[in-house]
């Protein structure tokens, strides 16, 4: 029995690895078709340079849904590279860390954002940095008030960080919560926020990876909090 359990994990990994390489190597080789394109849509935009009407409207629409498909494929990517990417442990200040996260996220000055004591650690950077802006930059990108309000704490445990981020904005229906963790899905239409779709998987994804977790509480109405865990001792999972 052991010994077919072991044979099933061996598989389940290879299998990961193998799809994982596949969607890489696809994202990656859609780059330079779409990059031709994008180089297209550039030199037509001057060439209609002034002009209005249907024709700007939907040559805009165009523009756009170029510009999606290439944020897409990027995120696509990054996602195919979770277990790949250089393991760059470092002395952490996530406090600074995010401060330099709203710093990249502009509408996040229109809003009231409160953090509370931060820990520093050796951990690895970037990937403790992609987990926070993800949520960070979901709790910004979805808020529907004027008097936004977010709220970043964290609580040291024995053998693992707690963090939190939580926000005043439209809550999750119950309905979706579920779903918000899928790659591509956006509660809102993304003609409605401009989105990826992909900032909540790749955070579930490292969280995974590095032997944290995640979870939502969220009420319709009444905001959101994403809590997530961070070990002290990393037990990256290849």
């Amino acid at each position: 029995m052991t010994e077919e359990i072991n044979r099933l994990k061996e598989e389940l990994k290879r299998k990961t690895e193998e799809l994982e390489s596949f969607v890489y190597i696809v994202s990656h080789d859609v780059k330079a078709p779409l990059r031709a394109i994008n180089n297209l849509v550039e030199w037509i935009d001057e060439d209609l340079n002034g002009t209005t009407g249907d024709v700007r409207e939907n040559f805009d629409l165009l523009k756009n849904r170029v510009k999606r498909i290439e944020n897409m494929m990027n995120a696509l990517t990054e996602l195919s590279r979770v277990r790949r990417m250089e393991l760059d442990m470092a002395e952490v200040n996530t406090g600074a860390m995010i401060a330099e996260i709203l710093e990249m996220i502009p509408d996040s000055k229109k809003m009231k954002v409160e953090t509370g004591k931060m820990p520093v650690f050796r951990t690895m950077h970037s990937k403790l940095y992609k987990v926070l802006y993800a949520l960070i930059e979901n709790a910004v990108v979805f808020h529907d008030k004027e008097d936004g309000h977010i709220r970043i704490s964290c609580k040291e445990k024995e053998d693992c960080y707690v963090f939190s981020v939580k926000d005043n904005g439209p809550g999750i229906p119950e309905d979706l919560q579920g779903k918000v963790f899928t790659v591509f899905y956006t509660v809102n239409s993304k003609d409605v926020r401009e989105t990826t779709g992909v900032g909540l998987t790749l955070a579930k994804k490292i969280l995974d990876f590095v032997g944290g977790n995640i979870q939502l509480i969220s009420k319709q109405g009444e905001g959101s909090e994403f809590i997530f865990t961070w070990p002290k001792e990393l037990n990256v999972t290849n």
